[in-house]
């Protein structure tokens, strides 16, 4: 951090600092201070200790840095900053709402220069940096890093397998602490989650049994699709997508295409909500295409979704299956969460603001191995054929799916 805010200070430009409290502040604002020493000396920086602040003498450059807390991020307002940090995100984000101060303040400093943030530090639960991280996993001006203790080339890797021991850290511990993981407090389902998602995209072989699961998004929710081949021992998960697109044919489209492509042989869908049009769809495209698929909608109730998570998680933790090494599809097994409800049954889902729909992709794929579910829903859906598409009323509205050939 020290050798980016030292960086854009040279070439003369502005930096704000975000830190959890006034003694991260000082401690951050001394170390600053060591590296400007001499310039500071030489009354070419002029340290404002009071408002936590360096600048520049005004003749030489117009370079500013600026410290704030969680308890003063909102004097930032009204500045403009080529570079925002926000140092120890997770320790903000436990106690502060860091994603408001984000849209509210943060984001707008960095308007007028156009400029960049970066968001850094130590996991602590789920919470707005994890959100931060899903940014970067998935939106196209984001970006996120992982490193672990191990990486860092100053401290030895034999000290901290030593540490580990003597404090006999706990397994959630060593993966918050060493390996900057975001693990939930409390309520964890999937564990174990190095050791089972280790895959790269993989092609079905010349026997194989290829199955799939699909949970159908929409405008905030992403479309989520996973395949697994059952033939092979762990059963291999071989492909995990997802998208977000509001327009349905688009799915359908995207959806029947990699079917096709990993010839899927049993695919099961879910039906709540939206989904019981995407299968009727689906159904009568795949008849008309030819495509040799069974398809089965299954009705996702409370107990339906908690027979399918635990048989995903059971299989996971007996090493019976293995997962693609998707980064956010990891990330949502990781905060995928149970907690009891008054009735006294455990409720499964993703913790607010987050979305378990490559989660429930998986637990679907999984369920295709058996074949179980009910019978395809004949849904109030009325297709009719125009030129070289088949186009579906939904209510008032009118999708087209082009024909295949």
């Amino acid at each position: 951090m020290q050798h980016l805010i030292l960086r854009y200070f040279a070439e003369g430009k502005k930096i704000g600092v975000l830190v959890p409290s006034d003694p991260h502040a000082e401690q951050m604002y001394q170390v600053v201070v060591g590296n400007l020493h001499e310039l500071i000396k030489n009354k070419l920086v002029q340290p404002m200790k009071y408002l936590w602040r360096l600048r520049a003498k005004p003749e030489l450059s117009n370079a500013e840095i600026s410290f704030f807390t969680a308890r003063t991020v909102d004097q930032a307002r009204g500045n403009k900053y080529h570079l925002f940090l926000i140092n120890e995100a997770g320790e903000i984000a436990k106690d502060h709402p860091l994603m408001a101060m984000w849209e509210a303040t943060i984001r707008l400093t960095l308007l007028d220069y156009r400029g960049c943030a970066w968001i850094a530090g130590t996991p602590r639960g789920i919470n707005d940096f994890f959100d931060f991280y899903q940014r970067g996993l998935l939106e196209e001006h984001w970006q996120s890093w992982n490193y672990s203790s191990y990486d860092n080339p100053h401290v030895s890797a034999e000290e901290i397998d030593q540490m580990i021991r003597d404090e006999k850290m706990s397994e959630k511990a060593v993966q918050q602490e060493i390996y900057a993981r975001f693990v939930e407090d409390a309520g964890e389902v999937f564990t174990g989650l190095d050791q089972v998602c280790i895959l790269q995209p993989l092609e079905p072989a010349h026997k194989s049994k290829v199955v799939a699961g699909v949970d159908f998004g929409g405008m905030r929710d992403y479309t989520a699709v996973s395949v697994f081949d059952t033939a092979r021992s762990p059963i291999q998960e071989l492909k995990i997508e997802y998208w977000r697109d509001p327009v349905v044919k688009n799915n359908v489209e995207r959806v029947l295409m990699i079917l096709r492509q990993m010839r899927v042989s049993h695919v099961v869908v879910e039906s709540n909500s939206i989904g019981t049009a995407y299968i009727q769809m689906m159904e009568d495209e795949i008849k008309r295409m030819g495509m040799r698929v069974e398809l089965t909608s299954l009705h996702v109730s409370a107990e339906v979704k908690q027979e399918l998570v635990q048989s995903l998680r059971y299989a996971m933790e007996q090493g019976e299956v293995v997962l693609q090494n998707d980064e956010y599809a990891k990330s949502e097994l990781a905060a995928f969460e149970a907690k009891p409800t008054p009735t006294g049954k455990m409720r499964y889902s993703a913790p607010p603001t987050m979305h378990d729909d490559t989660v429930m992709a998986r637990c679907l794929a999984f369920r295709a191995r058996e074949k179980a579910g009910e019978s395809v829903i004949k849904a109030s859906v009325r297709p009719f054929w125009a030129g070289q598409h088949t186009r579906y009323k939904v209510g008032d509205a009118t999708v087209a799916i082009p024909r295949y050939i």
